[in-house]
């Protein structure tokens, strides 16, 4: 503070000075450059200093030493430094772990700084690798359940404690099983912190559980491990990798030529955070990626995010820490219209394929017609507030998108009305070929919890399931090579 209202003084001297020289009214005097050097405690000094006197110099600062210097405590330049990394600010976050780093005498504390200093430096590197992605839903949950609200089939997680993961906690690690799977990837307790491991089906039993590389068994632990759906790939949260702080998300990647899993690597910005972000997934059909973070939220809350799928994701350089946080706010689009209802794969109704089209093609219709009732309803809004509103600037913005929504209703009325035209003629086909729909199965769906239903996405709760029997081989014992024995 005292170094801001020093340069306010200094450059007023300055500028008294310079127009009783130079008496030129085009000129403009701003004395301060950049608003983010505000935020790290280093005001610019002024330009023109060449047109201050020795006098005005000396006189301007002796001003300044009579000023009582606020100086702020090492609790408050850790608490501000923390508060600085929660909004992405960490060139200023690290110039206060400086400060207090040159003043600190205790190992302990030393050690703990540096440590806060390393994820700071880490967010810097990070800044030149990050993702704006399209979000589609953004919905809180409990931490205890969060995962069941994700889109996949039913019965996808098993609770701990299970086979894999015999003391393990619900609400911390149920475990990712799709159905048929050949190879499963879990977190699991050993001496307090928790590492993964991976197992594949050999014919009857499962190869004994390993972990995927050292690099993944850390002082810290890994959880929420997933298996992308071509197996060459593993996301996962961790606190013991390289992170801004709390669990950030990570990938590894089998190599074919290898046959090793590479090192880990994080996932940066938007997904890792100076929260906890936790259960990053691809769905199977490559239509959403998903994952959870208590970024904004309080630590038994997570907010869980829906983005499109992008198969190229395209990363940039963002330095501006204001920018930078409106991207990790991850704010779902204001245009999407894509009515869903969780489930990226549909449920299997019945064994029979036709009942399943016929059960794909009406949650079709269900939802084109939900997208348009969503779409029409706030297109109706956009019209009142433009009616109602004084303000041009408003109004014109208003214009803009007003337009933009008009244009997506008869896209939308067209593929509602396609896909009701299937649908009957499905049922058409059903009525000749005297096939029967069982209703309470049709039921059972309807009655699935479902949340966010007045927005463009919908999330629906799925059941858990049961880990299927599974037996690991018993690995072969290692046979030490008999000692040599010496003779006198």
């Amino acid at each position: 503070m005292k170094r801001i209202i020093s340069t306010i003084i200094f450059t007023v001297l300055v500028s008294t000075f310079v127009s009783a020289q130079e008496p030129d009214s085009s000129a403009v005097f701003v004395p301060f450059a950049d608003s983010t050097m505000l935020s790290h405690g280093e005001a610019p000094l002024p330009e023109p200093l060449e047109y201050a006197s020795a006098d005005t110099v000396m006189n301007a600062a002796a001003a300044v030493q009579e000023e009582d210097e606020p100086v702020l405590s090492r609790e408050e330049m850790l608490v501000r430094a923390e508060a600085l990394k929660q909004v992405y600010d960490f060139t200023g976050a690290r110039a206060l772990y400086d400060k207090v780093l040159l003043e600190e005498a205790d190992s302990a504390e030393i050690a703990r700084i540096v440590a806060l200093k390393v994820q700071v430096d880490n967010g810097i590197g990070l800044m030149e690798y990050v993702m704006e992605p399209s979000v589609i839903a953004r919905q809180r949950f409990s931490r205890r359940d969060f995962f069941l609200f994700y889109p996949v089939p039913d019965g996808s997680w098993v609770m701990s404690p299970n086979t894999c993961d015999p003391d393990g906690k619900a609400g911390m690690s149920a475990m990712y099983v799709p159905a048929d799977a050949q190879k499963l990837v879990w977190s699991r307790n050993d001496a307090g912190y928790r590492n993964i491991y991976i197992s594949e089906k050999k014919d009857t039993v499962w190869t004994n559980p390993v972990v995927p590389r050292d690099e993944l068994s850390t002082d810290g632990s890994e959880i929420w491990p997933v298996l992308s759906a071509d197996g060459k790939s593993i996301y996962f949260s961790s606190n013991g990798l390289y992170g801004v702080g709390g669990y950030d998300l990570y990938v590894t990647k089998y190599n074919e030529r290898t046959g090793e899993w590479g090192v880990p690597q994080n996932l940066g910005f938007p997904f890792s955070s100076p929260g906890d972000d936790l259960l990053y997934m691809d769905t199977p059909d490559e239509k959403y990626t998903v994952f959870a973070s208590n970024r904004a939220c309080s630590t038994d809350s997570v907010d869980v995010y829906v983005l499109a799928y992008e198969q190229v994701p395209v990363r940039k350089e963002v330095k501006d820490p204001v920018r930078l946080c409106g991207i990790a706010s991850l704010t779902p689009d204001a245009n999407q219209y894509h009515m869903d209802n969780g489930d990226s794969t549909s449920e299997i109704i019945e064994e029979d394929a036709e009942v399943r089209r016929y059960m794909d093609k009406m949650e079709e219709v269900r939802m084109l017609r939900d997208s348009l009732s969503v779409a029409t309803r706030e297109l109706n809004e956009r019209r009142v507030e433009f009616a109602t509103s004084d303000d041009e600037d408003l109004r014109a913005r208003l214009t803009e998108e007003i337009l933009k929504r008009e244009l997506t209703l008869p896209e939308l009325q067209s593929a509602s009305s396609k896909a009701l035209s299937e649908l009957q003629e499905i049922e058409l086909d059903f009525l000749f070929k005297g096939v029967v729909i069982d209703p309470d199965k049709l039921m059972k769906k309807a009655d699935r919890e479902v949340v966010g239903d007045s927005a463009a996405y919908t999330f629906s709760k799925m059941q858990p399931g049961t880990l299927p029997e599974i037996v690991f081989e018993v690995p072969e014992p290692v046979i030490e090579a008999p000692k040599p024995v010496y003779r006198r």
